[in-house]
């Protein structure tokens, strides 16, 4: 039979929903024959982060993602695949310019092919389904915490009605075995399953080494340490969100042991800040262009414009007399650097800010340096962690 009938039929046919699972067999060609192709194998199964089971007659080529550098593929696909990662985009969302442009910029300027990349919008704002289904994805891949949004916009039919899967990943639940099944997921589906296992198996190593000493820490403490935590994403005068223990970087310190002095995620203001007198302050920042005052981290940056970031944004808002200032306790973090394949760094950075002297030994600066090297195709640079330090 014609291959361009069988392509056909399966695009009709290809999903086939029986009790929540799918069968999904020979998937249609990528966008071009620069981009990699899905490569038969035998037929394998696997059950995405949100439950969803499949069975797939082969390896994916080039997909669709989301939230790319928020929690999405994009890192992880990076260290799994390498110099190879174009080949397997078809396109590229907006989030990876708009929210994290130190990294998209720096990662362009080192694998030019990537400038290439369509964009075909956030599935949160200016997403273009049409643009995105001619581009000819083999799957779209997104972080399990945009399945509402994908499913209110009717993204997840309008790709399963094309015999596109859609797969979702979970960086976000701050959960080891999940973060671990996500990357193993990747693996397998891209065929790159052994490797997918050495980078799973290293970061559960990597966080279960602190998560199993937290607990007799809080008990030796006499309980967890007062945290305030801030995405300080547009200036001084306008207060970031603030996430709860069980959210982001909020749940992140509370598993390290602190306690985070906002009871729902949400913006918190001076007065409450102030009351609450924080033993210890974390900024998460990031690039955001269209926040020229915005707190950076990441690429380009030095310790020295974090320090005096740290400064202008404690002068400004009349914050000297925190605890957390006097004593030095605030922290400048990467965002990104959170909800993603490498947040094991963050774990162990924030473990050792909070409990120095249980986790003297452990750098998580090195281990960050020694993922780029380890894993990614791209150099490691700028500035991803900073302690403030007083002027003399």
């Amino acid at each position: 039979m014609n291959t361009n009938i069988i392509i056909a039929i399966i695009a009709v046919a290809a999903i086939a929903g029986v009790g929540g699972a799918y069968v999904i067999m020979s998937g249609g060609d990528s966008s071009s024959a620069e981009k990699a192709q899905n490569v038969a194998c035998e037929p394998y199964s696997v059950t995405d982060l949100a439950g969803q089971e499949y069975t797939f007659d082969h390896t994916f080529g080039a997909v669709a993602v989301q939230w790319s550098i928020s929690g999405g593929p994009f890192i992880t696909m990076a260290a799994l695949l390498g110099d190879k990662l174009p080949d397997y985009l078809v396109g590229i969302d907006t989030t990876a310019s708009a929210y994290r442009a130190d990294s998209w910029n720096e990662f362009c300027k080192q694998m030019p092919a990537l400038k290439d990349l369509v964009c075909y919008g956030d599935c949160d704002n200016d997403w273009d389904t049409t643009k995105a289904l001619t581009l000819k994805p083999n799957a779209l891949i997104a972080s399990k915490d945009m399945k509402t949004t994908i499913e209110s916009k009717n993204i997840d039919k309008d790709f399963k009605d094309a015999g596109i899967p859609v797969i979702y990943i979970d960086f976000h639940s701050q959960d080891v075995t999940k973060s671990a099944a996500s990357i193993r997921l990747l693996g397998k589906i891209f065929g790159v399953s052994e490797r997918a296992e050495q980078l799973a198996t290293m970061y559960e190593t990597k966080c279960n080494a602190v998560y199993s000493q937290i607990d007799a820490l809080i008990t030796a403490n006499g309980g967890r340490i007062s945290v305030y935590n801030e995405t300080p994403m547009y200036s001084p005068a306008q207060f970031g969100k603030s996430r709860a223990n069980n959210q982001m970087m909020g749940q992140l310190l509370y598993n390290c042991g602190g306690n985070n002095i906002n009871e729902t995620s949400g913006t918190l203001d001076s007065a409450k800040v102030l009351s609450s007198d924080p033993k210890k302050i974390f900024f998460f920042g990031s690039y955001w262009p269209d926040n020229p005052d915005s707190f950076r981290v990441g690429f380009g940056v030095t310790d020295a414009d974090i320090n005096a970031s740290i400064e202008k944004y404690f002068t400004d808002r009349n914050w000297k007399s925190l605890q957390s200032y006097t004593s030095g306790e605030v922290y400048g973090m990467g965002k990104c650097l959170i909800t993603d394949v490498y947040d094991f760094c963050s774990i162990e950075y924030i473990a050792k800010a909070l409990w120095p002297t249980a986790f003297s030994s452990v750098d998580p600066v090195k281990d960050l340096q020694d993922f780029y090297k380890d894993w990614m195709p791209f150099d490691y640079s700028g500035t991803w962690y900073h302690k403030l330090e007083l002027a003399a």
